[in-house]
C-alpha cells in the first residue's frame, strides 16, 4: 500500500473505492500502522467532498470534518463565499455504516484517528515561514 501511496502516477490510477479502501484498511489494521502513522500522515490519499482525492502532503491543503462525522462545529455551517473550505468525503462513514461505523462510539474512534492525520472539525492555519535572513 505504502508504495502506492507514495507515487502519484501509482495511485492515480486507482479507482475510488480503492482508495477509500487504503483509509480505512490503515484504520482497521492501526496496531500494524503504528510505527510508520508521521509517513502515511503525510502521503494519504483523502476523497473529499467534490469527489476528488489529495495527499494530506499536499501545500495549501487542509482537509476539513464534516457533520456526518458528529461534529458540531464543522466548517460546513459558515455560509460564506468568501471561504473555501475543503471537507472529508462523506462516503468513509456512509458507505461502511453497517460494518464498522454502527454505533457513535466507533464514528467517535474513527474521528479521533483522522485527528491523528490532522483531519478535524476546526478550522486549522498552516503558516509557513517565507523571510530571508541576511547572512
Amino acid at each position: 500500500m505504502r508504495p502506492i501511496l507514495l507515487d502519484s502516477t501509482r495511485w492515480s490510477t486507482k479507482s475510488d473505492s480503492v482508495l477509500v479502501a487504503f483509509l480505512l484498511c490503515i484504520y482497521t489494521h492501526l496496531d500494524q500502522f503504528e510505527n510508520e502513522l508521521d509517513q502515511i500522515q503525510k502521503h494519504m490519499i483523502i476523497k473529499t467532498r467534490s469527489n476528488t482525492f489529495v495527499r494530506l502532503d499536499t501545500s495549501g491543503i487542509i482537509i476539513h470534518l464534516t457533520s456526518t462525522y458528529g461534529c458540531t462545529r464543522s466548517l460546513e455551517f459558515l455560509i460564506s463565499s468568501k471561504h473555501e473550505f475543503i471537507f472529508i468525503s462523506d462516503d468513509y462513514i456512509n458507505n461502511y455504516r453497517t460494518e464498522l461505523f454502527r454505533t457513535n462510539d466507533e464514528i467517535n474512534n474513527f474521528v479521533r484517528f483522522l485527528g491523528q492525520l490532522n483531519i478535524t472539525e476546526f478550522l486549522q492555519v498552516n503558516i509557513t515561514d517565507t523571510r530571508k535572513y541576511l547572512t
